[in-house]
């Protein structure tokens, strides 16, 4: 990362080094640097309402978006509506100019002032610096996708080791829990803001700048309006709207992250202190029934659930071997080689394992019999050990099977 300066790697380090696991929120600093960000931007500082957590922001910024909504009595204000909520993901839209329009209409629902800010902001900080906007193509806000002009695999890794996929996977999950105002929800996720990803975005312009080798005012002027949310999002803010009268602030959760996944096999992988917690099992959110008591999953209960990831999770929280068992799989075929069963899943692939006998004797002088879980298209038992073995069964011809 050295070809990004000092500074950039800086940013990128305390991002990736903040400790997910124990959050400490400081509100002081988190709202000191809110009162910079304004300053900085010619705006007076808003105060700043704290929520409980994610789902009960979410519920709340929905449910100020529909109304809003519903206030667009005529085909033309619902007409302008539509284009204030897409006006991020499309740069050929005028935001100010839309802004103008919903403050006449007093439709708008965020503070027009401090975007129409931003955005002139960021507009001349590209224009500064546009080829090595380029080269460090900036991923898609809202779906983590990047650009097809992305030139820098070295900027992309760091940057996927400063943000995870599991926050945003977590964030989802809370808008996604409440099932109030529906309507509402799609603008209350494009219009969030996260202090991590404007954190990030000053080591952007930072990088853009070490890559140009040389210093542009208006750029340094676009990262001092971001960087305050570096201490930010370090003293607890995760996510934010800023509506025209006050700032509403989320705190950042307890994450559990294995291999950029949600994960926890003993809790909640998500969870703020007012008790609002979620379970996760490699990425997968699932009931909380089987993090805390797997022993209380059923066959009857794997099977009645309909999401397919999910279900997988629970018969691996279950058993393989013992759901096989319970659930009446068919022996589809029994040989010296081993015994094949499958078992038929809905909207999946089957579950199919051969189970074998350990030659190798255990210390009482028993053998132990093992399931291996093979591919659906495998019809023998012959071909299922081969298999194990990354050979087909025609090849397959040990002088010693162990």
């Amino acid at each position: 990362m050295q070809q990004f300066g000092p500074l950039t790697n800086q940013i990128l380090s305390r991002l990736a080094s903040a400790n997910r696991q124990h959050v400490t929120l400081n509100r002081q600093v988190v709202e000191d640097a809110f009162a910079q960000h304004f300053k900085l931007l010619g705006l007076t500082p808003l105060p700043v309402r704290w929520m409980d957590d994610a789902e009960v922001a979410y519920d709340r910024m929905s449910q100020v978006f529909w109304k809003a909504e519903q206030a667009a009595t005529t085909a033309e204000e619902r007409e302008e509506y539509d284009l204030y909520r897409t006006s991020f993901l499309y740069a050929d839209v005028s935001m100010q100019a839309v802004a103008a329009r919903l403050r006449a209409a007093q439709l708008s629902v965020l503070l027009d002032e401090r975007l129409a800010a931003l955005s002139a902001l960021r507009e001349q900080a590209s224009r500064a610096y546009q080829p090595e906007k380029q080269k460090l193509a900036w991923p898609d806000f809202q779906f983590m996708k990047w650009g097809s002009s992305y030139q820098s695999g070295q900027w992309k890794t760091a940057f996927i080791g400063s943000w995870s996929m599991a926050e945003e996977e977590a964030a989802t999950t809370a808008m996604l829990s409440k099932g109030r105002f529906r309507e509402g929800l799609w603008a209350t996720r494009c219009e969030v803001e996260s202090a991590a990803w404007l954190a990030l975005e000053a080591a952007y312009w930072l990088a853009a700048q070490a890559l140009a080798n040389s210093s542009s005012p208006i750029v340094e002027h676009c990262v001092a309006a971001h960087l305050p949310f570096l201490e930010a999002y370090e003293a607890g803010l995760w996510c934010f709207w800023v509506r025209r009268h006050e700032v509403v602030a989320v705190p950042r959760p307890t994450l559990h992250i294995h291999n950029n996944q949600l994960h926890c096999a003993d809790g909640p992988a998500v969870s703020w202190p007012n008790g609002t917690k979620y379970y996760f099992w490699r990425g997968i959110h699932v009931p909380s029934e089987v993090i805390e008591s797997p022993q209380s999953l059923t066959v009857a209960g794997i099977d009645a659930e309909r999401n397919a990831k999910v279900r997988r999770v629970m018969v691996e929280r279950f058993g393989q071997e013992r759901y096989l068992v319970q659930s009446g799989a068919l022996k589809v075929d029994d040989t010296d080689w081993g015994t094949l069963y499958r078992r038929p899943m809905e909207d999946e692939e089957d579950l199919v394992m051969i189970k074998v006998i350990n030659s190798t004797p255990e210390p009482d002088g028993t053998f132990k019999d093992y399931f291996l879980r093979v591919p659906p298209h495998v019809q023998t038992a012959k071909e299922a050990v081969a298999w194990t073995f990354e050979e087909s069964a025609d090849d397959y011809a040990p002088s010693v099977q162990t």
